[in-house]
């Protein structure tokens, strides 16, 4: 009988993902991974058992999930890279200078008041980079028609925050690879203690117990998202 070190599925199925596991409703609310596609996920790579077993079941998904999202979005330099629905203000200190980093990602502006007075979009600023909102990007930066100094924190934008209003197929898949390399660990406690020691399906055998297949699996899971990462990662202007 062949060993495998790791299963053969796996980067396959990291590719075809979200085409494996269906959304729910939960997913269509939160917008980033549900408990049901982890499992299902982690299920269909063979690195837990179907069912779970009782010590798997104690698996902390949601808190997984959670951390994931957090670390997505600190790593791409968007806070929050999902938006939200309604919009919400931001104070910035207008620079001496005709450049104004938003430290973040604009999907939709609603308004620009320095000091009181409301800037016109086309006149007075302009939103960068351009062609942002037909290349499926956010706005980062703006860019003012004259260089003028105001009091600190008296500039106040006014807009949805985020990277998009509807999360990528592949930012999905990089924070379900991020949640699943964060439960790696406690994978190997639960398959330890008494959880899935080996599965075999035809002549491919795959064992637990050494942890060199949660290992190779962990290393998967971070190739992609850091493949991943890369696409999403926010730059600041020089």
């Amino acid at each position: 009988m062949q060993n495998t070190p790791i299963s053969p599925q796996l980067t396959q199925l990291i590719g075809r993902y979200p085409s494996v596991v269906s959304e729910t409703e939960e997913t269509a609310e939160q917008g980033y991974v549900s408990v049901s596609e982890l499992k299902a996920f982690l299920q269909a790579a063979k690195l837990i058992g179907n069912p779970l077993s009782e010590l798997e079941e104690l698996l902390d998904f949601e808190g997984v999930i959670e951390d994931a999202i957090a670390q997505w979005e600190n790593d791409t330099g968007f806070i929050p890279f999902l938006a939200s629905e309604t919009a919400t203000e931001r104070v910035y200190t207008r620079p001496l200078a005709r450049i104004l980093s938003l430290e973040a990602g604009l999907v939709e502006l609603e308004s620009v008041d320095d000091g009181g007075s409301e800037l016109t979009l086309g006149t007075d600023f302009f939103l960068k980079p351009d062609n942002a909102e037909a290349d499926g990007k956010p706005y980062t930066y703006l860019r003012f028609y004259s260089v003028r100094q105001s009091e600190p924190q008296a500039l106040t934008i006014t807009g949805r925050w985020g990277y998009c209003t509807v999360l990528p197929n592949n930012a999905k898949r990089a924070v379900l690879c991020c949640a699943a390399g964060l439960l790696m660990g406690q994978i190997m406690g639960a398959q330890t203690e008494g959880g899935v020691k080996a599965w075999e399906e035809g002549d491919v055998r795959q064992e637990f117990g050494d942890g060199k297949v949660l290992q190779l699996a962990f290393q998967t899971f971070e190739a992609s998202y850091q493949r991943i990462l890369k696409r999403y990662k926010r730059y600041e202007i020089a």
